[in-house]
């Protein structure tokens, strides 16, 4: 069963993000589809959403972290 919570991110940042929480071992393409649906779900509350860039601005995150 796959389930999912919003979370609130740290207090210095809380206007600008939310935190992604896990229970056990994710993997980059896991947090690249959350994402992807996150993004999707912006959309459709009609929000301008660049998709593309965040899985960009993401992929070369993890490259300079790993």
């Amino acid at each position: 069963m796959k389930s999912h919570m919003i979370s609130y991110p740290l207090l210095i940042v809380k206007p600008k993000a939310f935190r992604i929480g896990h229970m056990g071992n994710i993997t980059p393409e896991m947090l690249e589809e959350a994402i992807v649906k996150i993004g999707e779900t912006l959309q459709k509350l009609g929000h301008e959403v660049d998709i593309v860039g965040a899985c960009k601005q993401f992929k070369e995150m993890i490259l300079t972290t790993v």
